[in-house]
């Protein structure tokens, strides 16, 4: 048995450091949205810049937290793996608890997707922050390795776990297709890790709309799409 008090822990003040910044983010971008609003008259004008405003919004929010949550869902991932059943549900209880975790968790599963695609060393961007993200394994040389690559598709199939759908299954679909692709590119063979991954997940029904468990959402995306 594992001791997972000190991971909880973190995975909570995670969340309320990430609630804070994501409160900053809304704030600025709603101010951006009004001020575009009555600049221009149009109550949807502002639509051909949502990108620009969301990244002006997230510049002016202060320092942004999420890679640093992203280093401590590396640590989840990792240790669900390894864990009794019993854990794994505790764990997932507890991740599923973190609305704000659960805000990021599409863009971990698309970083874990990068760094399948990274494993040519020239095709690596070793100043990208999230490439510093993780918390082993990441080094230049070791992340050529197959286990390393491995284990990103295996971390970000666990966050898919945790979250159990989240807000809406049909975003997920879209992020694990990314993420089987780009095991493909890195030339791994997914049908493993979605198999291992999909038997250490919950029965229960999921989120975000799934019909039934985040577990037969898994083997369904499998049995369509190998």
């Amino acid at each position: 048995m594992f001791d997972l008090d000190p991971l909880i822990q973190r995975l909570v003040a995670a969340d309320s450091a990430l609630a804070l910044w994501h409160r900053e983010v809304d704030i600025r971008w709603d101010a951006l949205r009004d001020e575009h609003v009555q600049r221009t008259g149009s109550g949807l004008g502002f639509l051909p810049h949502l990108v620009e405003m969301a990244r002006e919004a997230r510049k002016d929010a202060g320092a942004d937290p999420t890679h640093d949550v992203y280093a401590i869902l590396d640590q989840a991932a990792d240790t669900f793996l390894v864990a009794p059943e019993i854990q794994r549900q505790l764990l997932t209880e507890w991740v599923g608890a973190c609305p704000d975790i659960e805000r990021v968790h599409l863009g971990y599963i698309g970083r874990a997707a990068r760094f399948l695609r990274d494993t040519h060393p020239l095709s690596r961007n070793e100043n990208d922050p999230a490439y510093r993200g993780g918390v082993q394994a990441i080094s230049p040389v070791s992340i050529s390795a197959a286990p390393t690559e491995s284990i990103w598709l295996s971390r970000g199939l666990v966050v898919a776990v945790l979250l159990e759908g989240g807000r809406d299954y049909r975003d997920l679909n879209v992020a694990l297709s990314d993420l089987s692709g780009a095991a493909r590119e890195a030339g791994l063979d997914p049908r493993e890790n979605f198999r291992l991954v999909a038997s250490l997940a919950s029965p229960a029904k999921g989120r975000g709309g799934l019909n039934g468990s985040i577990r037969e959402f898994l083997l369904r995306f499998h049995g369509e799409r190998f």
